[in-house]
Order: structure tokens, then sequence, then C-alpha cells
């Protein structure tokens, strides 16, 4: 899914995603590395719907282009994924240390 986001969205973002990484981490959905173009996205996105995963593929890729969260952040958000401050709020509702907990415990059962 992220791949095929990415696919989609890098034309209008003018730059290119050069490495992909998906693993667990247990504070953040996803990271951008600017200087190696490089996007990692939380592995447990994939419990998620996919414009979650879509919102916050966009935003890391968005950081290829604004490194922080000002108005120059937030106005290519808003050409990018007009719908992006609702996913936002739904998203902080949802802590990824939970799931990594939640992982670490099912683990542990086994």
């Amino acid at each position: 899914m992220a791949s095929a986001v990415i696919e989609r969205y890098e034309s209008r973002i003018g730059r290119r995603v050069r490495r992909l990484r998906i693993r667990a981490m247990k504070s953040r959905w996803g990271s951008c590395s600017t200087s190696r173009a490089a996007i990692t996205l939380n592995l447990d996105l994939a419990r998620l719907r996919k414009e979650l995963i879509e919102y916050v593929t966009v935003h890391e890729m968005a950081h290829l282009v604004r490194a922080n969260h000002g108005a120059g952040f937030k106005a290519l958000m808003d050409g990018l994924l007009p719908g992006w401050r609702l996913l936002d709020r739904e998203l902080g509702g949802l802590p990824p240390v939970l799931c990594y907990l939640q992982k670490q415990a099912e683990k542990a059962r086994r």
C-alpha cells in the first residue's frame, strides 16, 4: 500500500523516495530522513485503514520538501491531501506504543 502511495505522490511532490523501510516503532507512525530521501513507516500502520496509511506516507514525503511542521508544510499538505487534518486528529488518538506493547505481549505468550 505505501509503495503505491509513494508512486502516486512522487511527481506531485517533485521528490523521489529512495528508500522505504517498514519496522516496529514505539513512539512514531513514521519518520523521514531528508538527507537520504528515506522514509520509515511503523509496521502497525498495517492494522489501520488505508486512508491513515496514505496520510502518514504523504506526511513523511512532504518532509522531503518542508522539514518542519510550519505554515509551508501545512500548505503543502493541504494541496496534497485536503482532509489530512481530520486524519491527523484520528491518528493522534492511537498511540503507536499501545500497538507495540500488544505485539510484545503476544510474543511473550508464545
